[in-house]
């Protein structure tokens, strides 16, 4: 009797040994297996097309340097919202709803972020916002991360680089935009508080092709320095006209966003002017080897949107293969505690927020129709 209870024993351990081995066995073959399904949201068309299309070079240089095995499974559904809200809105839908994706990266556009703010949260989709996040989409919900700084970090560091430099009086001009605005506001702020003086302020619509007026009350009020909050198209006309009153040999000040290669069109009307820039100063191996590998594979330097494209496509592919497609928890548990991460713009950590931050931020400047890191320069 006591023998057949012991061998009765004997097999029900056995077999619940058989089928907890089956079931990591499973686990693990699925966690390895299973198809790792994103979404990319951006502004692909439009104005701001140019910034869409740097995005895609680099998640296509990302996918590029994965082995087979990892691209095998990566399925990337990819849409356009224009950098509209309403678009941005019916794109990430789609996504949640129809493709049944848990991870998008993007939106690009600040505008585009907000207006899909509560559709991740409701659904718990882990967002990567591509652009430089405003304060308030810094502080959206825990399902938010962005791997760039904040626009208002940006506006502190260029607004001390100028105090430090004796620019005391500065003259603003800024186009009456979400993005720009916020870029303006930031560095009035930061500007005045290290004792600054704003002694022309203009704010124009983007558009704008004769900026005369506000650059002749400008020139009224004898700034020693300028910031122009503006990119694309609308700085351009702005150069053109201080140029045509006398004014760009001013210290000149700008935006991120200003690095483009619309800027570049204008040949000189540019030269000189100062930027920050949203990468680490003390820039790692990582973004050499990424510099390189975009400068070989498009013949150009590469701009933020592609770094933060590269890396949130590394980060977040990594933290998939160890937590699980269906484990959004331990994902964004990654996610939230990135520190020091070797990127393509330095390396990188998270606040307590989700938003990148840099140890310290960079400066740049266009030189012989370049753009430099100030820094660098003799």
């Amino acid at each position: 009797m006591k023998n057949t209870i012991k061998h009765k024993l004997f097999w029900l351990v056995l077999i619940v040994v058989v089928v907890v081995f089956v079931v990591v066995a499973v686990n693990k073959t699925g966690t390895q297996t299973q198809t790792i399904k994103i979404g990319l949201v951006g502004s692909f068309t439009g104005n701001a097309a140019f910034a869409g299309e740097n995005a895609q070079r680099g998640l296509d240089i990302a996918l590029s340097q994965m082995n087979k095995a990892d691209l095998s499974r990566i399925e990337i559904i990819k849409e356009d919202d224009m950098c509209s809200g309403k678009n941005s809105i019916s794109a990430v839908q789609k996504l949640i709803s129809v493709d049944h994706v848990n991870y998008i990266i993007g939106p690009l556009c600040n505008e585009a972020s907000l207006a899909t703010e509560k559709l991740f949260e409701d659904n718990q989709v882990i967002s990567m916002t591509i652009g430089l996040p405003s304060n308030n989409i810094a502080n959206m919900g825990p399902y938010h991360f962005s791997f760039s700084p904040e626009i208002e970090y940006l506006m502190k560091t260029l607004a001390k680089a100028m105090i430090d430099r004796n620019l005391k009086r500065v003259a603003i001009i800024h186009i009456v935009s979400p993005f720009q605005e916020e870029n303006y506001r930031h560095f009035v702020k930061y500007f005045t508080e290290y004792g600054g003086q704003i002694v022309a302020d203009q704010g124009e619509i983007s558009g704008t092709t004769d900026f005369k007026s506000s650059i002749l009350k400008i020139k009224q009020a004898k700034p020693d320095s300028l910031m122009l909050a503006a990119y694309t198209g609308d700085l351009n006309n702005i150069l053109k006209g201080l140029n045509v009153q006398g004014l760009l040999d001013l210290p000149k000040f700008t935006i991120h966003a200003a690095e483009n290669s619309v800027l570049l069109e204008e040949k000189t009307l540019g030269e000189g002017l100062i930027y920050p820039y949203p990468a680490d100063q003390t820039q790692n191996t990582s973004a050499k080897i990424y510099a390189d590998l975009y400068l070989a594979r498009y013949n150009a330097t590469p701009d933020p949107y592609s770094a933060n494209v590269y890396d949130s496509l590394n980060i977040l592919v990594a933290a998939i293969k160890k937590c699980g497609y269906e484990n959004k928890e331990c994902v964004r548990s990654e996610l939230a505690g990135l520190k020091n991460y070797p990127g393509a713009n330095g390396n990188l950590s998270v606040d307590e927020r989700g938003v990148g931050t840099y140890k310290e931020i960079m400066l740049k400047t266009l030189k012989n129709g370049q753009f430099q890191s100030l820094s660098h320069l003799p």
